[in-house]
């Protein structure tokens, strides 16, 4: 259990009782994490530890978005029929395992927490984005992109996983 200014980042909440939804904290190294809302997409897709999540519209960071999400909503379920990942705010990787309408925290800032997917074609230096059609990775940043999410520290695969930056092998920097 990771606890962080009375929040326990690794933790499935089922309210948001205790924290605001877009609420920041920031751990003692300086690492930023964001408290958000996991919606499973239209592909029931699984929230795992360290998966990307996006908003599910192009206005979810307005104050009010006026459509059927709330603010600081979000899925890594990035193959959804209603938004592509590429072209929507990344909101930071999920820190717990979360479901279906549960809330949590998300790493927006900091050498990264938790293993991030990877496709096995991330080198040392490159900038990350959403990737394209694989759920919760990250792919090298192109203009494609419309957020960069931070850079590789290592390659993926340096430690023996192909397919992962493992923990400490990215710099997050989500805006």
């Amino acid at each position: 259990m990771r606890e962080v200014a009375g929040a326990i980042l690794d933790k499935i909440y089922t309210d948001r009782n205790e924290f605001h939804l877009g609420q920041i904290v920031c751990d003692a190294l300086g690492n930023e994490f964001r408290f958000i809302k996991f919606n499973a997409g239209d592909g029931a897709a699984t929230g795992t530890a360290g998966h990307l999540v996006v908003g599910l519209d192009t206005n979810n960071l307005a104050a009010d978005t006026g459509g059927p999400y709330e603010r600081w909503e979000g899925t890594n379920d990035l193959n959804s029929s209603t938004i592509k990942a590429i072209l929507q705010d990344a909101f930071g990787f999920l820190q717990a395992a979360l479901t279906d309408g549960a809330y949590g925290w998300v790493q927006i800032s900091g050498l990264n927490q938790k293993v991030i997917l990877t496709d096995n074609g991330i080198t040392q230096g490159q900038q990350l984005m959403a990737h394209a059609s694989t759920t919760g990775a990250v792919d090298s940043h192109d203009d494609t992109a419309k957020t960069v999410l931070g850079t590789a520290l290592e390659a993926d695969g340096d430690s023996g996983t192909a397919t992962a930056l493992d923990v400490g092998f990215a710099r997050i920097k989500i805006p």
